[in-house]
């Protein structure tokens, strides 16, 4: 009984899911050991974030893998309502060091890798690193011995099947061996989850923690957002399972939610109304390639006065990444791309959207594309990118992912005619980069002659000499 996804209750009367109602689905284990008591604190959360999964950022930094993962939690931390201590690359004894060595205990650890559960050892697994950078795995009670009675109040697994019980002994499913162990409240997941709906649930469920409300009833405010988020096209929402000794236990004392919005608010509203009448360009880093968009995109908008760029998030529609497998690759085709996206400007209220994606690319028989649509007026309203095979040439030095990030901009803002193949020079925006050249892509480009004469109207002048104003954007 114990294994039945209970979250997934519908009641057909109403035409509802319980959870999604008044409902707040929590579970508890049995076990001989007392969950510790530890008080609701007034200051910031303690947060201590796992990784130990390659996170298919390409060869990021230390310090850009780190900016990926904090701006999961950029709400918490700007309003100072969480310390976040990151943990990259963990072995298991790694963070035996962490917990065991912290200057003061740690309220949440937050797991972020692959989990699962074997039904032939009866026994839940997180699969770590080890030393040499290869695959340990971790069984549910040798995890328990490493994190329990270390005054964790909440443990949050980001792991595939870390949520199911054993059958014959239930208790040693990963996050039923940690209630039984202790620790008062666990957040797992019974089945794989799309990785934009455990974000979404994981940054509202701690938005609400740090509330002060209860774990039950930050949980169900979770699954609400995680509900509109993904716009009725799967219910990952009843993926998350809580396990909570005491449902109304509460991780910090309650605060009035208005205060810590009020400046953030008042922020945004006074930077929207000042691009009110901007046109507006969307950058959908689809596969958060590029951690400091949003800065890069401030930039582009502070330089001229015409355009407003702004990083835009959505789920992606079932179905938007399949592939078409040619003779020497798998390709995302750029017309079926379109089919599925052309809605999403009107939708976000944007004029236009450029996806920026890193699978390989290509439209008709020309293959590996790095920019279409290929000629101006194909696609009015949406722009695709693929940095596929990119972003490892970006040295820092001469060719950096700001200046990619610019000339992308300016060609969008002018909406030129692209140069024939092995036509015009290479240092210009609309150069037919057949080769995908990193001088071509992030060097010091500038608009050609050729370029130039395309501009008789005085709008296209006018675009042209904003478009001048981002290449310049990082000189």
């Amino acid at each position: 009984m114990a294994r039945q996804a209970w979250e997934f209750i519908h009641d057909p009367d109403r035409k509802t899911f319980l959870a999604l109602e008044e409902v707040n689905f929590t579970r508890n284990v049995l076990t001989s050991i007392p969950a510790e008591r530890i008080p609701a604190r007034s200051g910031p959360m303690r947060i201590l974030v796992v990784v130990a999964q390659p996170l298919g950022l390409g060869a990021l930094s230390v310090e850009e893998e780190t900016d990926v993962i904090r701006s999961g939690f950029r709400r918490l931390l700007d309003a100072k309502l969480a310390d976040v201590e990151l943990l990259l690359d963990a072995t298991p004894e790694l963070l035996h060091r962490a917990l065991e060595s912290a200057s003061a205990p740690f309220d949440i650890l937050h797991f972020i890798g692959h989990g699962e559960y074997r039904e032939q050892d009866d026994c839940g697994y997180l699969i770590f690193e080890n030393a040499e950078g290869g695959v340990q795995e971790l069984d549910s009670t040798t995890l328990r011995q490493i994190v329990c009675r270390r005054g964790i109040r909440l443990v949050c697994l980001n792991a595939c099947e870390t949520g199911q019980g054993g059958r014959e002994d239930f208790n040693r499913g990963v996050a039923q061996a940690l209630i039984a162990g202790g620790v008062p409240a666990v957040v797992a997941n019974q089945y794989p989850v799309l990785d934009v709906s455990a974000t979404s649930f994981s940054r509202h469920f701690y938005w609400a923690l740090a509330m002060g409300q209860s774990i039950g009833d930050a949980a169900r405010e979770a699954r609400v957002a995680v509900n509109y988020a993904i716009s009725g096209e799967a219910i990952d929402w009843a993926v998350p399972v809580v396990f909570a000794r005491n449902p109304a236990q509460r991780i910090c004392v309650p605060r009035p939610a208005a205060e810590y919005d009020r400046t953030r608010t008042a922020s945004l509203r006074q930077r929207r109304r000042a691009m009110q009448d901007r046109i507006k360009i969307g950058m959908w880093n689809a596969h958060r390639m590029i951690p400091h968009l949003p800065e890069i995109c401030d930039h582009l908008t502070d330089v001229q006065n015409v355009y407003s760029f702004e990083t835009v998030s959505f789920p992606a529609p079932i179905g938007t990444w399949r592939r078409e497998q040619d003779e020497d690759q798998a390709y995302v085709v750029a017309e079926t791309l379109y089919e599925r996206l052309k809605n999403k400007p009107k939708e976000l209220g944007l004029d236009r959207l450029v996806c920026m994606i890193n699978f390989p690319l290509k439209s008709g028989n020309k293959k590996h594309l790095y920019y279409w649509p290929l000629e101006p007026g194909k696609s009015e309203h949406l722009s695709i990118v693929s940095t596929f095979d990119l972003l490892d040439q970006l040295t820092g030095g001469e060719f950096t992912v700001e200046r990619m990030m610019a000339h992308l901009a300016a060609a969008v803002v002018a909406d030129l005619i692209p140069h024939l193949p092995g036509v015009g020079p290479a240092d210009c925006p609309f150069f037919y980069n057949k080769d995908r050249d990193i001088s071509s892509i992030a060097g010091r480009l500038r608009f050609c002659a050729a370029c130039r004469r395309q501009c008789k109207k005085p709008e296209d002048k006018d675009r042209l000499r904003i478009a001048e104003r981002l290449l310049a954007a990082y000189p």
